[in-house]
């Protein structure tokens, strides 16, 4: 999780750099599809991001792998006075 909390930042920061500004999940198709048309990118972010844009999406793939493995969670029937807790960021 940690590597891809990584190659999430170095992909964000490097387009930053280059003043384009993103807001979420650049390496997705349709974010990705549209950044490549930006005024501002060019040949060389593209071969940088594609490696860390690569291990995103097969870091992503293989969450998904893991919760469908996953028993579901939280039990339908919690104890007087706990809540459910939220799994942010993961989609769920």
């Amino acid at each position: 999780m940690a590597d891809r909390s990584r190659y999430e930042a170095r992909g964000k920061g490097l387009l930053c750099a280059q003043g384009i500004e993103v807001q979420g999940r650049w390496w997705q198709p349709q974010a990705w599809k549209e950044l490549k048309t930006h005024g501002r990118f060019q040949g060389w972010m593209q071969t940088q991001l594609q490696g860390w844009r690569g291990k995103l999406l097969s870091a992503e793939q293989e969450q998904q792998k893991l919760r469908k493995q996953s028993k579901p969670w939280p039990p339908a029937l919690l104890p007087k006075g706990v809540g459910r807790l939220q799994r942010r960021g993961l989609g769920i």
